[in-house]
C-alpha cells in the first residue's frame, strides 16, 4: 500500500496539486484499483470518511487533471475510471452485470486525424456487454 501511496502522492506533486488526505486517500484506491467505478460505489467507499461535497469536488479534480474519465452509461448512471494508459482517447469496456469496467488501447491515429476540424481531447466511449467471467457464469 505504501508504494501505491507513493505513486499517487508523485502524480499529484506533478500536476502541482496541494496533497490533502482526502486527494491522496481517493487518488491511491483508483491507482490500487484501476478499472472503473460507479459514482455510487465511489460514494459508498468514502462517505463514511469524507463527506460528500468533498468527493464530488475531489472527482472533478481528478478529471479536470487527467487521472479520471467519467462517462455516462446508457443506464444514465456516472462512471470513472482511472487512465491506464497515456492518450485520453481511447474506450472502455463495462459489463452488464458485474459493473466491470476496462480501458482499451488508445484509437488509431488515421481514426482521429480524420477529424482534423477539432482538437479532440477525449472520446468518452462506453462499450457495453457482458464480460468473460459473467458468460461463463451464464449472464448473457
Amino acid at each position: 500500500m505504501a508504494m501505491i501511496h507513493e505513486k499517487a502522492k508523485t502524480m499529484l506533486q506533478e500536476k502541482k496539486l496541494r496533497l490533502t488526505n482526502t486527494r491522496l486517500e481517493m487518488l491511491s484506491f483508483f491507482v490500487d484499483n484501476p478499472t472503473g467505478h460507479s459514482l455510487t460505489a465511489i460514494l459508498n467507499r468514502f462517505s463514511s470518511v469524507f463527506d460528500r461535497v468533498t468527493i464530488y469536488r475531489t472527482l472533478n479534480t481528478f478529471v479536470d487533471m487527467g487521472f479520471l474519465t467519467k462517462t455516462l452509461a446508457a443506464s444514465g448512471s456516472s462512471y470513472y475510471i482511472f487512465h491506464q494508459y497515456q492518450s485520453p482517447v481511447h474506450p472502455h469496456l463495462k459489463c452488464k452485470h458485474c459493473d466491470a469496467i476496462q480501458c482499451l488501447p488508445a484509437l488509431p491515429d488515421n481514426y482521429i486525424t480524420q477529424l482534423q476540424s477539432f482538437e479532440i481531447q477525449e472520446i468518452p466511449m462506453l462499450f457495453e456487454g457482458v464480460c468473460d467471467e459473467c458468460a461463463k457464469k451464464g449472464k448473457v
